[in-house]
Formats: C-alpha cells, sequence, structure tokens
C-alpha cells in the first residue's frame, strides 16, 4: 500500500501531487520484490510502494548489477568487514581488473547552478560508463544515502546507483534506480 512515513498515502494528498523523481530500490534482502520509492518536494519524503512483482518488469542493467555486487561479496569476504571505505574502492578496483568489468575511478563531473560551474561531483566507481558505485562503512544504508544517491544520478545523467556497505559480516547492498519520468 502506498504511504508516506507511516501513514497510508491518499490520492488527494499533497505529497502525492508533487512528486517529481521516482526511484526503484532492490537490496541485499529482495526475494523476487521491490519498493518504488518517490521523493516528494512539498513533504521532503518518500512515498513507497511494496510488493510490484519485477518478474514481468525488465531490470535495468541486471547482469551488471549481479556481476558488481559479486566482485564487492568477494572482496568482503577476502578482505573482512569495517576497513576504511577508500580500501574497499581500490579492492573492487582490482577484481573488477580481473572480471574485465570497465571502470571509471574517481571520474569528476561538474556540478552546475543555473548555468554556472559551481563544484564537482567525484564518484568513487562508475561501470560500463553507466552504472555509479558508492563504496560505504557505515551501520546501514539509510534515506540519507538513498538521497545523496539521487542527486549523484542527477548531476551524473546516468540512471542505475549501488550503495556497497562492507560494515558489517554480510554485505549491505542497495541499487538506485532514476525514472526521469513524472509521476
Amino acid at each position: 500500500m502506498p504511504c508516506v512515513g507511516d501513514r497510508p498515502l491518499e490520492s488527494s494528498d499533497t505529497a502525492a501531487n508533487k512528486c517529481h523523481v521516482n526511484l526503484a530500490i532492490l537490496d541485499s534482502d529482495w526475494e523476487g520484490e521491490f519498493c518504488r520509492l518517490t521523493f516528494c518536494a512539498y513533504s521532503r519524503s518518500f512515498a513507497s510502494i511494496r510488493g510490484e512483482n519485477t518478474m514481468s518488469k525488465e531490470i535495468l542493467f541486471r547482469e551488471e548489477t549481479h556481476r558488481i555486487v559479486g566482485c564487492a561479496m568477494e572482496v568482503l569476504n577476502v578482505l573482512g568487514h569495517g576497513l576504511h571505505e577508500k580500501i574497499y574502492e581500490n579492492a573492487l578496483v582490482v577484481e573488477f581488473k580481473l572480471q574485465q568489468i570497465p571502470y571509471h575511478q574517481q571520474k569528476p563531473f561538474d556540478v552546475i547552478f543555473k548555468g554556472t560551474l559551481v563544484g564537482t561531483y567525484v564518484p568513487d566507481l562508475i561501470c560500463w560508463d553507466q552504472i555509479i558505485v558508492d563504496t560505504k562503512t557505515i551501520e546501514a544504508i539509510t534515506d540519507h544515502e538513498r538521497g545523496k544517491m539521487l542527486n549523484y544520478l542527477k548531476i551524473t545523467g546516468m540512471e542505475l546507483g549501488l550503495l556497497l556497505n562492507f560494515k558489517h559480516p554480510k554485505l549491505e547492498w542497495k541499487r538506485i534506480v532514476l525514472s526521469r519520468r513524472r509521476s
């Protein structure tokens, strides 16, 4: 059922009518269902619809996602958990080379505000020139990290971002897809 926070989302809700960006999230707990999140600018919150069947939908960069997550699992199995993010980023580079996955490390992107360059965003890794890979060593991936990834996808013009958390013995990962269609 659609909701904002713990409250059901009504079709008449202001939040439902002010949505700007759709995200599809697949994570390490995914078992054939996914949660579609819609960020609402008005309420600054996420609305979610759980339990959509992905079997009938084409998953963007499915094979590439499996290969990247497989590399991350290999890195975690060999190095263990809880080291600094940069160590995992560099280890992923080694594993990407071994698995022949094309990548860029620390490729800069200009951040433009109203036609003016205001800074640079430098993602950890870009795979296949289409997927942002962001390594983390945090307690848990939250809406904060999802929101940041949303901004990264907008800046780069890409549609898929992977958040990989190496903090715990089990890899936590989130797959975030930016949809440019308005709902």
